[in-house]
């Protein structure tokens, strides 16, 4: 696991003054590689406020807990399955109903 190395402010500079690369390429380097690909989960602060917009680009399967996902209207007893091509919601059917799939094997329905 690679870590990012702490970024100090050892020296403050001012207009006109003359900055010798010792005083300044340590650091550098430190943001440099860090923001070139090493900044892991691990140097992320717990309570970073990651946006929505970043986080709905995640596509990794399992990578979001299905805590996280939701689907408006649902009441005990519905039912989620796979589409083919979206999670959907089916409603909790009525007493004695059975589901059943149809004709080409991949929806579900209730039946009575």
């Amino acid at each position: 696991m690679v870590t990012i190395a702490i970024i100090s402010k050892p020296f403050t500079f001012t207009n006109g003054s003359i900055v010798q690369a010792s005083e300044h390429n340590s650091n550098f380097d430190t943001i440099y590689n860090d923001y070139n690909g090493n900044i892991t989960n691990a140097n992320i602060a717990s309570g970073a406020a990651i946006a929505d917009t970043k986080l709905a680009q995640i596509t990794t399967s399992g990578k979001v807990s299905n805590v996280a996902l939701t689907i408006s209207g649902q009441l005990t007893g519905d039912i989620l399955y796979y589409s083919g091509s979206a999670w959907t919601r089916l409603a909790v059917g009525t007493a004695n109903q059975t589901l059943k799939v149809n004709s080409s094997g991949t929806n579900i329905a209730w039946s009575s």
